[in-house]
């Protein structure tokens, strides 16, 4: 999925979904409210390791809504959409 950056410094690299989480192995982390699993972000072409971050399961169904990484903010405890502020985004590639 190619799209044209809105501002000159924005970033979008390209990642892909082809499985379902696991969500029998969500986990509670210390001092969060929410069952997570772990998600690495790979880049669709190359397969080089982007980030790792972590997920419930809205921030799972955001992610395939709005075709960007979302993830859940441990130290927030909240909803991340990657690159909302920054611009460097994490585009899902299917």
């Amino acid at each position: 999925m190619s799209q044209q950056s809105s501002m000159p410094s924005e970033k979008k690299h390209s990642l892909t979904t082809n499985a379902q989480p696991d969500w029998a192995k969500a986990t509670f982390f210390e001092g969060c409210s929410e069952q997570l699993l772990p998600l690495i972000c790979q880049h669709a072409a190359t397969g080089q390791v982007l980030m790792l971050g972590y997920v419930n399961r809205e921030a799972w169904r955001r992610t395939l809504e709005l075709g960007e990484a979302v993830f859940w903010s441990r130290s927030r405890n909240a909803l991340w959409h990657k690159g909302a502020t920054s611009g460097n985004r994490l585009v899902v590639k299917e």
